[in-house]
């Protein structure tokens, strides 16, 4: 009989042997990329979702002469063939400092429509800045110095248009009716990722439109 401990075991072995494959791997770059001495620090970020044979793994490769080598990798299991692992690197990349406002437009402008940004829309941008002071004071980091209202201000003039970009290039495929989604197989080229716009997509622009109307930036 198959019980759920020794369900849970086989995973956490799965786990462990994809682990040290990934160190492997971590160790191969470091060399590649003249660590010497290095050592490679690697925390499980996440070792759950949908799939529970992956992982979200931070890692961290130091030297004494070199700066923090900081990367993010995601593994998932394949197969146990042969007695032997095999794990595919799904994703590997640096991490860079992101822009929160990129962030804070795409939520709205994916996700609200035009009579609620007529209502809300300043006070959405207000309560984020806001808010975004608190969490930073709670850690004893100066707002004024890390992202001040007046940086934050000017970041929104700058990207004033970026709503419209997103509007224009991202909902459509946010939007796409299921029927008209892409089949993307081998053989997929970039002019699959064109789909038809919807009706709600074609009134969501239409809002978007008529909201930068209103602000004075159309």
């Amino acid at each position: 009989m198959i019980t759920l401990l020794t369900i849970n075991s086989v995973i956490t072995a799965t786990m462990d042997e994809g682990k040290q494959t990934l160190l492997d791997l971590l160790e191969k770059i470091a060399k590649e990329q003249k660590y010497v001495n290095n050592t490679v620090d690697l925390k499980a970020v996440s070792a759950g979702g949908s799939n529970i044979t992956s992982a979200l793994f931070l890692s961290t490769i130091r030297a004494n002469d070199k700066p923090d080598l900081k990367l993010f990798a995601k593994v998932a299991l394949l197969s146990d063939h042969n007695g032997k692992l095999e794990i595919v690197l799904m994703d590997f990349q640096l991490v860079l400092d992101g822009d929160p406002l990129r962030d804070l437009l795409y939520f709205i402008f994916t996700a609200t429509d035009e009579a609620f940004r007529r209502s809300h829309y300043h006070a959405i941008l207000d309560l984020y800045h806001e808010r975004l002071s608190e969490a930073l004071r709670r850690f004893q980091i100066d707002v004024e110095t890390v992202y001040s209202e007046s940086t934050y201000r000017a970041q929104l003039e700058e990207y004033s248009m970026v709503g419209l970009t997103i509007a224009v290039i991202l909902l459509p495929l946010v939007l796409v009716e299921e029927e008209d989604i892409p089949n993307f197989d081998d053989d997929y080229k970039m002019t699959d990722f064109v789909v038809q716009g919807s009706k709600l997509y074609k009134e969501r622009l239409n809002g978007v439109i008529n909201n930068y109307v209103e602000w004075g930036l159309l």
